[in-house]
């Protein structure tokens, strides 16, 4: 039931031959249900009742099939028919009968969410209706469920492959691709796909730092701030999350952690609240192919994911599916876009998967990359990974937001603002840990021009990561204008305690460092 999504089955299907089908769809949704071994079951069971379902000398046979399908279908009518004198009553159980499943028999399909009746039709009317979807099954009995069956059979290993990249963590239905919008990302939409860089305020936002490929640490974090509960869902209510980017690199857990935290914003959007994640510096980096902090233990696991995804491959072609995975998740998974770097050349087969994955326009970059923004305003709060300079205000944060992504996408060449010691993902002038080479002067000017280019009109305090802020932990500068959020958690870089920042009604509440799971905070920035 998990990752059929809002999908609408074709027709009313045999509830026996059936049962096999949801009690496999069972499993590989079961949150809990952490082994591979369980779901490599699952996909199997599912495979092989296709197989017998759709072969002329199946288990059943052509003939028997059919008689079946009529009994079944007889038995089904006569209850959801005559049980009944209400039109309302028998069309709504009609309707609920019809939420389970697809029919992936090859006895015929009839879309009938168009072709059902009124909801104020007779039981003499339904019965008419099944008997017409009846004589046009018989007279094609052979028609394909191709058309129904591959885009739900498309989708299972869709999210099979997804919950094993996962690390066995039950995982949202695959997003539509870009430059789609996908429905937890809405509100950080443009309508030409491309991260928007302003957002309204929220009671409560919250603010996190670095990462780095560690999704235990991670927990940790977003529970300090009772954003998730014991098993990692999200517990916020409608909390906006602003994760300050550096996913990659220091840790082995980057897959996973992507793919939990996209997780976690389908269901932060379901529950009225919102997560952002952002990019950063080493995003920027592992998207140019320079991949000098990766652990073994990542590399490793993108040559896992690439032959998961090639596996996905050949299962859906093999049964010969449409609907292979959009450009948006994982095409192209055998060949490279762009010629990789030279010195990539020879290494090791993680290093290859992981630039194909993560190079302009590959599928992880396109799925988790290319959607974040690289600088967000919310209400008085601008948010960067490194830093926001008067060179970069006068470019323009859209077109900051939207070069990014284009080139992560693999239709622009490297912006500019991307490279240097003074990037918007590079520069330390506003977070070095001394207070006395923060750059205040700089920082001022900064936010000034935000306001009257009307950019960020209330902008106020520019909120950032990238420096670690250690020892001492997340802290302010600047007369609380600059807000430094990267403590170091990552075992790959320090190991901290979590520390994350509170900001409660745009700061008319108070600026707070939430550093205990029972603490109210420390007052930052009154």
């Amino acid at each position: 039931r998990t990752y059929l999504g809002n999908y609408r089955p074709s027709l009313v299907p045999p509830a026996r031959t059936m049962r096999m089908f949801r009690h496999t769809h069972g499993l590989a949704s079961y949150p809990t249900c952490g082994s591979v071994g369980a779901l490599s079951a699952a996909l199997s069971a599912a495979i092989s009742a296709y197989c017998l379902l759709k072969s002329p000398q199946g288990f059943l046979g052509e003939e028997r099939r059919q008689q079946c399908y009529v009994q079944e279908s007889e038995e089904e009518e006569e209850e959801l028919s005559l049980s009944s004198s209400s039109p309302h009553t028998l069309m709504t159980r009609l309707r609920a009968s019809s939420s389970f499943d697809v029919v992936p028999l090859g006895v015929g399909v009839i879309q009938a969410e168009a072709a059902l009746p009124s909801s104020g039709s007779t039981a003499a009317d339904l019965k008419t209706w099944r008997n017409q979807r009846r004589r046009e099954v018989e007279q094609n009995p052979k028609a394909p469920c191709q058309a129904t069956a591959a885009p739900l059979f498309g989708r299972f290993i869709d999210h099979f492959l997804d919950t094993a990249h996962a690390g066995g963590g039950m995982v949202a239905p695959p997003p539509p691709p870009p430059p789609a919008r996908r429905p937890h990302d809405m509100p950080l939409y443009t309508k030409q796909g491309v991260p928007t860089f302003i957002l309204p305020t929220r009671q409560r936002v919250v603010a996190i730092g670095d990462l780095h490929g560690d999704l235990g640490k991670s927990k940790e974090a977003f529970r300090l701030a009772g954003l998730i509960d014991k098993d990692g869902h999200w517990s916020g209510g409608k909390t906006l999350v602003v994760q300050v980017g550096d996913q990659l690199d220091r840790g082995d857990d980057e897959i996973a952690l992507l793919y939990w935290l996209e997780r976690l914003k389908y269901e932060a959007h379901n529950a009225g609240g919102m997560l952002v994640t952002m990019n950063g510096n080493h995003e920027t980096m592992n998207v140019s192919g320079h991949f000098r902090y990766a652990t073994p233990g990542a590399m490793a696991s993108y040559e896992r994911w690439r032959a998961l995804e090639r596996l996905g491959e050949r299962v859906k072609g093999g049964a010969k599916y449409a609907g292979r995975r959009d450009a948006g998740r994982a095409s192209s998974v055998d060949a490279a876009a762009i010629a990789p770097p030279m010195e990539l050349v020879g290494e090791p087969a993680g290093t290859m998967a992981r630039f194909e994955a993560l190079q302009p326009g590959g599928p992880i970059t396109l799925r988790f990359l290319a959607p974040q923004p690289t600088v967000l305003v919310v209400g008085s709060s601008v948010f960067v990974h490194a830093g926001l300079l008067p060179g970069h205000v006068e470019q323009g944060l859209n077109f900051i937001n939207a070069a990014t992504c284009e080139w992560m996408r693999g239709h622009l060449a490297v912006p500019n603002f991307l490279l240097g010691r003074h990037a918007v993902v590079w520069t330390r002038a506003f977070s070095h840990i001394r207070r006395d080479r923060t750059d205040c002067a700089t920082l001022t000017e900064s936010l000034s021009a935000l306001r009257q280019t009307n950019q960020a009109p209330f902008a106020s305090r520019m909120i950032m990561g990238h420096t670690i802020q250690q020892p001492g932990g997340l802290n302010s500068a600047c007369n609380g204008a600059a807000l430094r959020v990267d403590v170091g958690l990552s075992k790959g870089c320090g190991d901290a305690p979590p520390e994350v920042l509170e900001i409660l009604d745009d700061g008319r509440g108070g600026v707070r460092r939430v550093s205990k799971p029972t603490h109210v905070g420390d007052l930052l920035v009154e």
